[in-house]
């Protein structure tokens, strides 16, 4: 039988058959090659964290190109022959990084990072396949499979923009401020890279002055080997695992050979995975990546195109026909039809099972929501005994040796009701409004009375508003490790609030709390999300690692994640507003309801009155706020104090020490504080009252251009002035900013949840069907100032928040599409009245808004 060899970093590897065709590569990357570099969320080709470069030679010329693949989805069976290149292969912390890995960090290109390894990646893979010479154009086309929430993506183009030969004088201006860079010449005696960087190569003067040692890829592992080049004799290669056989076939005669085996399942790239998931493969896989007939083209009346195409090669075609031959022209327009849908990286009992774990398992108390914290005021089940509250609720946890075994295992579980209630299930604020279950569904949280009341009204405005869910899109999923120890459990937590998943962890294990010992290096994305329902995971690690006293990892799968964990909460509200001729209000009456999934915790209500009469003069006003139980999973907090009170006393014990010395350095400062036997340890609890309330400003300017046919819109320009304080780091307040916009912005034009109405199951629960914004769905020009000497003297080191705020900035793009519909709604002969525009503004709503007629498609 044949042998699966390739190299990943230049390191030989060879896959043995206890390897079927379900390990992908970044499995393989993982967990074998134990490089972690390279992330994954999706496994269906959908948010770029897993994308690697690929160096190989395919049919039918066998010229060796350099290419980016999801390895999410790319079979380890298929990398015969391959040359892997992983993000530490081309940079890292010991060799020095690499001028893609610099400059995006220089340019502040990277927040959490959990994505960042892709982003670099595939600018790597691009870069190399054009041999440095690139234009604006061709990057900004690269990129739309990698996604980020944190960035708002700005940083990220600018920083790959600067790698362009014909980028703009605002790039370049900017990488000289950042990186003090001069050009030199190829191969100089100073220049440690490749000379296919030709004169964009750079050199950091301040790093080398300092002896600073410059990643050099001619001394990398990468071409320290002669495994790489193997030789290829074109015949069909046979690889026997334990459950199936890969067959790579050469030519149409081998994959007919094949097919005559058996069941069998055909694969060129696997990008079908991640549309139509696989759980379990044929005896027979034939991979027909190779076939060389499957590959070209033939001219005759009409073009014919071969299967095994891959798109990029496909689009190549279009624009080369295009260009050459006047009857295929409109080849063109399909070209840019696959540029706008098409992303380069995707068109390029069971064994295993260890355990089964139920609620009865549990030794301890069965919620992962500990009462009285803040928020938490009731049990949430942390798996489900006796009655199911929502679908997709969990109830057992699997144990497996591999992560892909888990997850096949889940899937085969059956799970038997003793009852199923005929009832559909309630899942919006509306349904539950109009139910004989009201009373019971409804809590009325605050109310408030005006203080007085106008009598001048000469208008009444009646209406209601509601908004939608927003799943928060962390890009590493709830994510947890737990370790037994000498006395107790260690747990490294993906969380943002340690204290809950600590007393969470110990009354679910019925452990003490001081034998949890809660570990967080970095959140790869949270936004809220792991607040309370990380605890969710940890405690269920946990359980596995107090049962079976053995290490264990569990990472949710995207589609779990997005059914089972709570996201922002939907609302709406009625009101009844009074005015007078000028418009001033005499009277409003305003009822708010929030969902809150099946619990009350978490409520956001309270935090929505005081936020809700904004700038204006409220004594006029009637609010009632009211939290409202559907069946859907617990929402959670879309948002994200004691360590500034402990600096504050380390201070006061340095300050005699500093006053008696002349202008010490730090370090010099504590070198005398320790000599002279000063405590440098200090602790202070946390009270909430040490908080207080500031007011934050911000002025948003956006120009939208709405297609009237079609529904698409366009973000031309938005200016952004906001009030930080007194910035404590303006580059990453920018970036806060930034990102935030973004983030509102999915919100309000694409990110929608929509569910089966009989069950309650979640529909968009991939990256296929629940979108963010991409890098080129952002504005076109994006501006933010920062206001100056704007001292906040109740915020630290007297600066103020950002990151929250300017989520609401967003709203922005409402009231400018709106005008846009407007305008053609008059010129199109409509009245001007009031007009609704369904959230959020996706192309087939302000599509509907405008009120198109058969006639106004009619030529004239």
């Amino acid at each position: 039988m044949s042998t699966i060899k390739f190299c990943i970093n230049g390191k030989p590897y060879e896959v043995d058959c206890t390897f079927g065709p379900d390990v992908s590569l970044s499995e393989y990357i993982r967990t074998v090659a134990e490089l972690r570099g390279t992330k994954v969320m999706c496994y269906e080709g959908g948010c770029g964290s897993c994308i690697v470069t690929v160096r190989a030679a395919f049919a039918p010329d066998n010229v060796t190109k350099t290419f980016a693949v999801n390895s999410c989805l790319v079979s380890v069976l298929s990398c015969h022959g391959w040359e892997v290149t992983t993000v530490e292969g081309i940079g890292n912390r010991i060799k020095g990084y690499h001028d893609i890995q610099t400059r995006l960090a220089k340019f502040n290109g990277t927040q959490c990072g959990y994505c960042t390894p892709g982003w670099i990646m595939n600018m790597y893979s691009l870069y190399e396949a054009k041999n440095g010479s690139l234009t604006l154009e061709e990057i900004e086309n690269s990129f739309a499979g990698n996604m980020c929430r944190c960035t708002g993506y700005r940083p990220i183009a600018d920083a790959f923009k600067s790698f362009a030969k014909d980028a703009d004088q605002r790039l370049l201006d900017k990488l000289c401020d950042l990186e003090d860079l001069d050009i030199i010449k190829p191969c100089g005696l100073e220049c440690a890279q490749m000379c296919t960087h030709r004169n964009k190569c750079f050199k950091n003067n301040a790093e080398n002055k300092n002896g600073t040692e410059k990643y050099d890829e001619k001394n990398s592992d990468e071409d320290d080997n002669d495994f790489i080049h193997i030789q290829d004799d074109e015949k069909m290669m046979i690889v026997d695992t334990q459950t199936h056989k890969w067959y790579r076939a050469y030519s149409l005669t081998d994959v007919f050979k094949c097919m005559s085996l058996g069941d069998y399942k055909l694969i060129a790239g696997n990008t079908g995975q991640g549309v139509y998931p696989v759980s379990d493969y044929p005896t027979n896989v034939i991979d027909i990546f190779n076939v060389a007939e499957i590959k070209g083209y033939t001219i005759d009346v009409n073009l014919i195109l071969g299967a095994g195409m891959t798109l990029s090669e496909m689009m190549e075609l279009f624009l080369k026909l295009a260009a050459e031959k006047e009857e295929f022209t409109y080849l063109k327009q399909f070209y840019k039809h696959m540029d706008l849908v098409a992303h380069i990286p995707v068109r390029n009992k069971l064994p295993g099972v260890i355990a089964f774990y139920t609620a009865k398992d549990i030794p301890g108390e069965n919620t992962f929501t500990p009462k009285n914290f803040y928020g938490l005021v009731e049990k949430e089940e942390l798996l489900c005994d006796k009655q199911v509250k929502f679908y997709g609720q969990p109830a057992a946890i699997i144990v497996a040796d591999r992560e892909k075994t888990a997850n096949k295992a889940a899937r085969l579980v059956k799970v038997r009701y003793s009852s199923v209630s005929k009832n559909k299930p309630l899942l919006t604020i509306d349904q539950v409004l109009k139910s004989p279950e009201k009373n019971k569904r409804v809590r009325t949280d605050q109310t408030i009375e005006p203080t007085e009341v106008g009598n001048d009204v000469k208008t009444v405005i009646t209406g209601e508003m509601r908004i939608g869910e927003q799943y928060h899109y962390h890009i590493e999923t709830q994510a947890c490790v737990t370790k037994p120890t000498e006395d107790g459990m260690e747990v490294l937590s993906s969380t943002q609030w340690l204290d809950v998943t600590n007393v969470a962890i110990a009354r679910v294990l019925k452990v003490p709390d001081n034998s949890i010992n809660i570990v967080v290096r970095r959140l790869g994305g949270a936004f809220g999300a792991k607040l309370t329902r990380s605890a969710q995971v940890a405690c269920s690690a946990a359980l596995v690692t107090h049962l079976l006293n053995k290490t264990c990892r569990m990472i949710l799968p995207l589609p779990t994640n997005m059914q089972a964990m709570g996201k922002r909460p939907p609302a709406m509200c009625n009101f009844e507003i009074g005015v007078n001729g000028e418009g001033k209000i005499q009277y409003l009456k305003n009822t708010l309801y929030q969902d809150g999934g099946i619990s009350y915790n978490e409520t956001y209500t309270p935090q929505t009155i005081a936020f809700l009469p904004n700038c204006y003069d409220s004594k006029r006003w009637y609010i009632s706020g009211n939290s409202v139980l559907t069946d859907k999973a617990g929402t959670t907090f879309c948002r994200a104090p004691a360590a500034k009170k402990a600096c504050e006393i380390i201070n006061e014990r340095l300050q005699p020490i500093k006053d008696r010395m002349n202008n010490p350095s730090w370090e010099e400062l504590i070198a005398e504080a320790y000599d002279n036997y000063v405590y440098l340890q200090a602790s202070y609890a946390f009270d909430p009252h040490d908080v207080k309330n500031y007011n934050l400003y911000a002025v948003t300017l956006m120009e939208v251009e709405v297609d009237i046919l079609t529904g698409n819109h366009d973000i031309k320009r938005v200016d952004v002035l906001q009030d930080t304080g007194r910035s404590l780091s303006p580059e990453i307040d920018i970036g806060q900013i930034e990102g935030a916009l973004i983030m509102g912005l999915g919100y309000w034009t694409a990110e929608k949840t929509v569910y089966d109405s009989s069950t309650g199951k979640l529909l968009t629960n991939r990256t296929w069907n629940y979108k963010i914004p991409g890098i080129k769905d952002i504005p076109s020009d994006m501006r933010i100032y920062l206001r100056r000497n704007a001292k906040n003297e109740f915020g630290v080191l007297q600066s103020k928040a950002t990151g929250e705020p300017s989520v609401c900035l967003a709203t922005v793009f409402l009231h400018a599409a709106r005008e846009a519909v407007r305008s053609a709604r008059l010129d199109a002969g409509y009245d001007d009245v009031w007009f609704d525009i369904d959230i959020p503004c996706t192309v087939e709503n302000i599509f509907m808004a405008v009120g198109h007629k058969l006639e106004h498609f009619k030529l004239k």
